[in-house]
């Protein structure tokens, strides 16, 4: 493909500034709800590109022992190939250097690339400002709430256990839900579970006994017909209880949202990709494959 990135000399100005309380609202609609949260609540920084009094990019940290994880980078598709993605990034690891900051010794993100995608602009941007990159081995598989239907899950005769949308849970079982997710140190694509980045209509916890044994949490994808089931962790062992926490799943999902839109299930482990193999009855298909990309400073 043909290099159309504009001179430098052609360029408008690139205002970099940090983000925070006062000029939130102004980059808000380039960040998605959870990244939005943890700006709010300080467990991340960011910094915003501005160019003819337009917010066009923004790059979002977050400062752990001696690196940092880049947790979102966007910029508006206008304004793409201007600089703009690696100006803020390097604003904001000149930053991470500063002895009065973090001095952090690097830093690293993870990224999804489509499985058919040999060309990934994600890819090309992170080499073009020197990051190593390499699979994790985890990836993603997906298929439509069509195709979820089709699925016949089986029926659970159990009486002990019991599933409750998030939504509808008591304090009581909020209480243990959470104890529960502290102990198993859930996470929700590579980040710590929050409930305000998740659909709680959609999303099920399965008890036993009044005991969490297992969350499923759904949130939303890249757009409307794109959502995320997230397997927060599964304790427990009989296949018909398991079974039924899908469906329940299944079924709010498929009575909100159209036969035609897309959920794509991380999978971040072997027996997780046994576990869905097993639930989906192979009608899943690999979509995306995890990288892990570094660069030190």
């Amino acid at each position: 493909m043909a290099d159309t990135k504009l001179s430098v000399d052609s360029m408008e100005p690139i205002d970099i500034t940090p983000i925070d309380k006062d000029n939130m609202s102004f980059f808000e609609p380039m960040l998605p709800v959870e990244m939005v949260t943890l700006l709010k609540n300080e467990l991340a920084f960011a910094m915003g590109a501005v160019v003819d009094n337009t917010a066009c990019g923004i790059i979002v940290v977050q400062p752990l022992e001696v690196s940092a994880q880049i947790l979102w980078i966007f910029v508006a598709e206008d304004y793409r190939r201007e600089y703009i993605g690696s100006t803020l990034f390097g604003e904001i690891t000149e930053y991470l250097q500063n002895p009065d900051s973090f001095q952090m010794s690097g830093v690293f993100c993870r990224y999804s690339v489509k499985d058919d995608d040999s060309d990934s602009e994600v890819k090309a941007f992170l080499e073009s400002v020197d990051f190593e990159q390499n699979e994790t081995g985890e990836y993603s598989v997906s298929l439509t709430l069509a195709e979820l239907n089709e699925i016949e899950f089986a029926q659970n005769p159990d009486a002990s256990v019991a599933y409750f949308p998030v939504m509808k849970l008591s304090p009581f079982h909020l209480y243990k839900l959470n104890e529960e997710l502290d102990r198993q140190e859930a996470n929700f694509s590579g980040e710590q579970i929050s409930f305000d980045s998740v659909m709680p209509y959609c999303s099920t916890v399965m008890y036993r006994s009044e005991k969490p044994t297992g969350c499923v949490c759904v949130s939303d994808g890249m757009d409307d017909k794109d959502k995320i089931l997230t397997v927060l962790f599964i304790g427990e062992k009989d296949t018909r209880a398991i079974n039924g926490m899908f469906r329940n799943a299944a079924a709010a999902l498929t009575e909100k949202h159209s036969p035609d839109t897309i959920l794509r299930v991380p999978i971040v482990s072997e027996s997780a990709g046994r576990m869905a193999k097993l639930m989906f009855k192979n009608k899943e298909k690999i979509c995306e494959k995890v990288f892990i990309a570094q660069h030190y400073f």
